[in-house]
């Protein structure tokens, strides 16, 4: 698969998936997020930056708003996966992409913009999709604007 600046499937591979394969994919994305963060950061303070960017999103996507921090034990999308759950394929997209934004933005605020590019680097290039010419096609918007 190819991904976007909004970490998420590109806009010509959601043509071919319904709300539901869409929202699972998101949902995997960050799964794979959080495999590479929590050994840097913890599973505590994954699921706070997470839940503190999908805070940040409740102001422009208002249906966020029913999004519960996770309890100890329980998956960090437990939540989010019920929040996106019946969305359309662009108004996830969006919320996703805003949430992406104030999740890198939060955690470069807090570790410094060298870092954060260190720790998201390898996190995106594990989703690349093999034999592909965007292979080595990082998410511009988001690593260039932590970088300036």
């Amino acid at each position: 698969m190819i991904y976007d600046a909004g970490y998420q499937p590109c806009e010509h591979e959601a043509i071919e998936m319904d709300s539901d394969q869409f929202m699972n994919q998101i949902i995997k994305l960050w799964e794979g997020l959080a495999t590479e963060l929590t050994s840097i950061i913890g599973h505590g303070g994954f699921r706070t930056l997470f839940a503190r960017s999908v805070t940040l999103a409740n102001v422009k996507f208002p249906w966020l708003e029913d999004f519960r921090f996770p309890l100890q034990g329980e998956s960090p999308f437990f939540h989010f996966k019920a929040c996106l759950a019946g969305r359309d394929i662009a108004e996830m997209r969006e919320a996703n992409a805003l949430i992406v934004s104030a999740f890198i933005e939060t955690l470069s605020s807090l570790v410094g913009k060298t870092l954060t590019n260190n720790i998201l680097r390898p996190a995106w290039e594990q989703r690349r999709p093999p034999n592909s010419d965007d292979a080595g096609r990082q998410p511009k918007r988001n690593m260039e604007s932590i970088s300036k």
